[in-house]
């Protein structure tokens, strides 16, 4: 062969070796690329959820401030009803009350519902379950101990509702 033959051989085994190069490196150019708007993408997301779990978690603790408040005045008025009829657990509260307090209840149980933690989850139904054992209660010193005992463990609910919280800040 001739020595023009060879360089032309040379040339294109050059240019398919170059092209080659070139499509290999644009492959892990784009599949990096890739790569990184996953890893972004994922970061999004996990940041997206931390920030309802936090939207959830402080709407819950206004929740349930509610429904104990509510409940505290059903207990309330139960007591004053029962001051007035000397008979326990046979007066309904008014309803406006328990509209107020059924509302407050399913928002609080919509809320425990979007939490993530399920230790959390079940805690927030023992508790909102122990503060309906007040209404149901036999006797006035039965409820008078039941809504003595929510009372003690409602900072225990917030101060784990506010935990739960900040850790959503500590990823």
């Amino acid at each position: 062969m001739e020595p023009a033959t060879w360089g032309a051989i040379g040339a294109l085994i050059g240019t398919v070796v170059g092209a080659a190069a070139s499509i290999v490196t644009a492959f892990i150019a784009t599949r990096h690329a890739a790569s990184l708007q996953a890893a972004d993408d994922q970061a999004r997301r996990r940041d997206q959820g931390r920030a309802f779990q936090r939207e959830t978690l402080l709407a819950l603790q206004e929740a349930l401030s509610d429904l104990l408040r509510l409940e505290a005045r059903c207990h309330l008025e139960d007591r004053h009803a029962f001051r007035s009829t000397g008979i326990w657990g046979k007066n309904a509260v008014g309803e406006s009350l328990s509209e107020e307090n059924r509302l407050a209840r399913r928002w609080a149980m919509i809320l425990k519902e979007r939490v993530e933690d399920d230790d959390l989850r079940v805690a927030i139904d023992g508790f909102c379950g122990q503060l309906t054992q007040v209404s149901l209660a036999d006797s006035e010193a039965e409820a008078v101990t039941l809504f003595e005992l929510n009372m003690r463990q409602a900072t225990p609910m917030m101060e784990h509702i506010g935990r739960t919280l900040r850790a959503q800040y500590d990823h």
